[in-house]
């Protein structure tokens, strides 16, 4: 057991006190709870093999907390961004010593940082109200940073060894998608009708991303919204084609993919199977008597889902 006591920050209904996803490797599983401010390691057996403490924040509208834990070699991060003093830290996965923090120039935010492993480097972005950093994973050193945005992120980043590609909804649903190159350096924010520059690749307006993280893959942007999927070129930003699929609600969970195939999952429990390619074909369309709003985990050959009222394993 974590703890047991009164949470200290006040949640959205539709947010549980148990949002955020745990980290694993080999040895050990991590587990962070926003609202009370207390991340633990376990060993597999379940035997407590370290935890810290930090401050629970108030967050934006009072929806409560959401970033989940990232795990780089022996690294382990943590982002807090909140309305009073936004952070993250870099702790050693070994024994919760902390390595680096640092402090942020944004506000509330849900989404989880990103270990991006690209084609010249590897870096840790982590996506903020009005702002996206990227840095170090050894020192925490600010690598580049993006301005200009707004709203506050509830999707995540997506990324392959060329692009990183973020969104958020922001007011209205008026938001951009942006891609970045490797390498970028120092402030890329975008200059008033710019669309690109040394370190943005691209920017496109209203791609429909809200809660649900984009995805990529075989060079194409995935992006499921509200009942409907668009797809872009990664490398360009055009829009390859855009679908309402059958009886489809919000899509909370993030989309996932392999062997040709993409799979969405609604918040009402179905499971759309899609061709990958630059055409849509939709395959099969399986439901769970569930509501689903956290992402899947893969294991082996063993599916995840967590709905809200149970925990299912698909597979053989």
């Amino acid at each position: 057991m974590i703890a047991e006591e009164e949470p200290k920050l006040a949640i959205h209904p539709s947010n549980t006190f148990a949002t955020e996803t745990p980290a694993a490797d080999s040895e050990r599983i991590c587990v962070a709870f926003g609202t009370i401010g207390k991340l633990a390691a376990f060993s597999h057996e379940g035997k407590e093999l370290w935890r810290f403490e930090y401050e629970p924040r108030n967050i934006d509208q009072g929806f409560g907390t959401g970033s989940s834990l990232a795990l780089f070699e022996d690294r382990l991060f943590l982002q807090n961004d909140n309305e009073k003093q936004s952070t993250l830290t870099a702790l050693r996965l070994s024994n919760g010593e902390k390595i680096w923090e640092v402090t942020r120039d944004c506000d509330s935010s849900w989404a989880t940082p990103l270990v991006w492993r690209n084609s010249k480097r590897v870096e840790v972005v982590a996506c903020g109200g009005g702002k996206v950093m990227s840095y170090d994973p050894n020192d925490g050193k600010l690598l580049w940073q993006m301005g200009g945005i707004d709203s506050a992120f509830s999707a995540s980043t997506a990324s392959n060894p060329d692009y990183l590609v973020f969104a958020n909804s922001g007011p209205f649903s008026q938001n951009f998608m942006y891609a970045i190159r490797p390498g970028a350096a120092g402030d890329i924010t975008l200059k008033d009708k710019e669309t690109s520059n040394d370190g943005v690749a691209w920017r496109v307006g209203k791609p429909g991303v809200g809660m649900c993280s984009p995805l990529i893959f075989d060079g194409l942007i995935y992006a499921p919204a509200e009942g409907k999927l668009k797809t872009f070129d990664v490398a360009t930003g055009a829009e390859v084609y855009r679908q309402r699929l059958p009886e489809a609600e919000l899509f909370v969970s993030s989309a996932w993919a392999g062997a040709g195939h993409v799979l969405m999952l609604d918040e009402a429990g179905r499971t759309f199977v899609l061709q990958a390619g630059r055409e849509f074909k939709l395959l099969n369309t399986n439901r769970i008597e569930d509501t689903f709003w956290a992402a899947p985990a893969i294991a082996g050959s063993k599916l995840l889902l967590r709905g809200v009222n149970g925990l299912y394993c698909i597979g053989k």
